[in-house]
């Protein structure tokens, strides 16, 4: 996985990829040491986001498929600008980070 995705930046019920009930789907791709895509990995999601954003149950941990990835919708219930999550993605011990941000 890469280490770290560029920061999302979105505006709190109005932006492309967000869906207004609070919702963005987060998608972590899993791969070798060659490069290859690696099927059947779970992949763990958290986020620094204590009060009101959570991944949805069913979807966390996620499986990754033959193409090697797996999503997760994060629901924020109360995005608030100037808010920003990290998004974490844990495999096995290794973990990488995305963000998403409210202006």
């Amino acid at each position: 996985m890469p280490r770290s995705q560029p920061e999302r930046l979105l505006a709190p019920n109005s932006c492309l990829n967000y869906i207004p009930d609070g919702t963005q789907t987060f998608t972590a791709h899993v791969r070798d040491g060659n490069g290859d895509p690696v099927a059947g990995v779970w992949v763990q999601w958290s986020d620094s986001d204590n009060r009101d954003a959570h991944f949805r149950f069913a979807q966390n941990p996620c499986r990754t498929g033959s193409n090697g990835a797996c999503s997760a919708e994060l629901v924020d219930t109360h995005p608030r600008a100037g808010e920003k999550i990290t998004v974490t993605a844990s495999v096995a011990g290794s973990s990488a980070n995305g963000y998403l941000s409210f202006r």
